[in-house]
């Protein structure tokens, strides 16, 4: 089945990045998130900027965003960065996690459009990526080929007063 969306052929595939040297790959979950990553982005004077893609990400209001930049950065610097900028907490926990247990490709979006900057790291026809699912996914099992990575941070649950 295939959907047109802001001018793009869409299918029920997912485009797998892993966040490489010269990119900060970010998840920004409202439109005053992006709104707000992108001001961070244009203060952000030792960041060598040369370009930046963003895409929505499924839900209503949620973009994915890839930095691409002039120089690398070492992967502990990129995850400060990604933190500074606004990127979700829940994924940057998930991210400083695996990079701390030294879990292949540690920071990586999966998009259900393809960004124009370069080809995916993967693509995969699944319909979702939690904890179980990851473990059947093909894609998942090649880009993160051992059992540690598919550890899951518990959900923060709204606390009522």
């Amino acid at each position: 089945m295939k959907r047109k969306n802001r001018n793009r052929n869409v299918s029920a595939k997912k485009f797998w990045y892993v966040e490489r040297a010269n990119e900060l790959l970010l998840d920004a979950d409202s439109e005053e998130r992006r709104k707000l990553v992108l001001i961070r982005l244009g203060r952000a004077a030792r960041l060598r900027v040369k370009r930046v893609l963003m895409l929505p990400s499924g839900k209503e209001g949620h973009w994915h965003i890839a930095v691409v930049l002039e120089n690398n950065l070492s992967t502990l610097e990129a995850a400060a960065w990604r933190l500074r900028l606004g990127s979700d907490l829940f994924r940057e926990a998930h991210t400083l996690i695996r990079l701390a247990h030294g879990i292949a490709a540690p920071s990586l979006l999966i998009c259900r459009y393809p960004f124009e900057h370069r080809e995916p790291d993967g693509v995969c026809d699944c319909t979702a990526h939690g904890e179980e699912s990851m473990r059947s996914c093909k894609t998942a099992r090649r880009i993160r080929p051992t059992e540690d990575s598919f550890i899951f941070l518990e959900k923060p649950r709204a606390v009522h007063r």
